[in-house]
């Protein structure tokens, strides 16, 4: 007897305890990789973090597509967090036009992060889509 026809045999409830266990395992016994931080990742912060002095006005082009928001998104919300924390004013634009909806979430995300309200206006800018006019 093949091996397929074995498998197509066996009681289903034997291959759900099987898939049950191969899920559970990595849950409880998870495995630590190490993720190395770049230089240029180490650099951007301690810009941010440092070198921006504190109540500056700061341009902030937002260029995150819908696709990208998972993984960049919240890297721009923290970036905008320590911005706000250092009383930085935030003029913020885009180069394409999916980029708008986006920046508005971040800035409802850094508020809930602040826990307070960001003034438009007072804290921050949104400029919408900027263009090249030539």
């Amino acid at each position: 007897m093949s091996l397929l026809k074995r498998l197509n045999e066996l009681d289903h409830r034997i291959i759900f305890v099987c898939v049950f266990i191969t899920i559970i395992f990595p849950l409880l016994h998870p495995i630590l990789i190490p993720f190395p931080i770049s230089e240029y990742t180490e650099m951007y912060w301690k810009y941010v973090t440092e070198t921006i002095p504190e109540g500056s006005v700061v341009g902030f082009q937002n260029q995150i597509a819908p696709a990208s928001d998972p993984q960049l998104g919240s890297g721009t919300v923290l970036t905008l967090v320590k911005l706000f924390e250092r009383d930085c004013k935030i003029i913020s634009f885009t180069l394409g036009a999916e980029s708008i909806p986006l920046t508005a979430k971040y800035f409802e995300e850094t508020e809930k992060i602040l826990g307070r309200e960001l003034v438009y206006g007072v804290d921050y800018v949104r400029l919408g889509l900027w263009r090249d006019l030539r």
